[in-house]
């Protein structure tokens, strides 16, 4: 019986922070018996999508060992493929891998793949245009952070809070326009979220009513609300429970456009993009098979 082919793409970043050596991770605890495997490690974005969209199709499986900005090149580039989605988390927010319920143990995440067979699930992704997304598409504050996190050297949880609080108190919403359900909206709000997953990351829920399977995208805005209910804000996002706050709203769609608009910023699974061109959002039920 012929061996199972894996390529680990490894964020370079993933480990420098606790001198974690991946590669010697996964040389241990990978079962050679079933497997045969590859290391690649990208080095500017999108090189990960760039070389899978050339080898993909050579793999059964495909790992992505960092953040959500890594599954995301990892699915853009494994589109159209029959290679499945693994993940070791190893990211500044993890939000997929928290959903899934992966382990961030390396030796335990490491053996759900060598037992990949009783732990496949299928998810949705969210098509944009011509690119996939499996968490969100976000829009006011949260594509703000994600734009100055980019430009940051320093990665992590401590880091990305430090500029939320430092930002949010000179934040001014602005407008976006987009339509869903044959009907147009024109938001003025904090936050505006087009999620298929509920969280960011770190367990923080945006969108606690998304699902992962229900074939929909959860359409949701947050206002802007007083700066003394920050704290309350706050602990609704870590609780699931923001759609209870009275400066919430969401609603299910299953495709969103969001025409062009000068100056848009969006956060497409954490990754900071600009608006180039009308974007239409579509999700593709159940397309992704990802080991969890």
């Amino acid at each position: 019986m012929s061996k199972k082919k894996i390529l680990f793409l490894i964020n370079p970043v993933a480990g420098r922070k606790n001198n974690i050596d991946y590669a010697s991770h996964i040389e241990k605890y990978i079962d050679q018996s079933v497997f045969s495997y590859e290391v690649y490690r990208p080095v500017i974005k999108d090189e990960a999508t760039k070389l899978l969209k050339k080898k993909a199709e050579n793999f059964d499986i495909v790992v992505a060992v960092g953040g959500d900005g890594t599954v995301n090149e990892v699915i853009n580039g494994c589109a159209g493929t029959q290679a499945i989605l693994g993940i070791i988390p190893a990211g500044s927010g993890n939000g997929l891998a928290y959903s899934l319920g992966i382990p961030f143990s390396i030796k335990k995440a490491i053996e759900l793949i060598n037992n990949y067979q009783d732990n496949l699930q299928k998810i949705d992704l969210i098509l944009a245009n011509d690119r996939f997304a499996v968490n969100q598409i976000g829009f006011g504050f949260d594509a703000h952070i994600a734009n100055l996190f980019a430009k940051t050297k320093k990665r992590g949880l401590l880091k990305y809070a430090y500029l939320s609080l430092r930002e949010y108190f000179k934040y001014k919403n602005e407008p976006l326009s987009f339509r869903a359900n044959g009907k147009d909206y024109h938001a003025h709000a904090f936050v505006v979220n087009f999620s298929n997953n509920s969280q960011f990351g770190n367990k923080a829920h945006i969108a606690p009513l998304a699902d992962l399977r229900d074939g929909n995208l959860e359409i949701s805005t947050l206002a802007h609300f007083p700066k003394i209910l920050l704290p309350v804000i706050l602990i609704r996002l870590f609780r699931k429970t923001l759609h209870r706050s009275r400066f919430y709203k969401s609603f299910k769609a299953q495709t969103a456009t969001i025409p062009f608009q000068e100056d848009v910023l969006l956060n497409m699974d954490g990754e900071h993009m600009g608006l180039t061109r009308d974007l239409d959002l579509k999700v593709l039920r159940q397309e992704l098979a990802v080991i969890a």
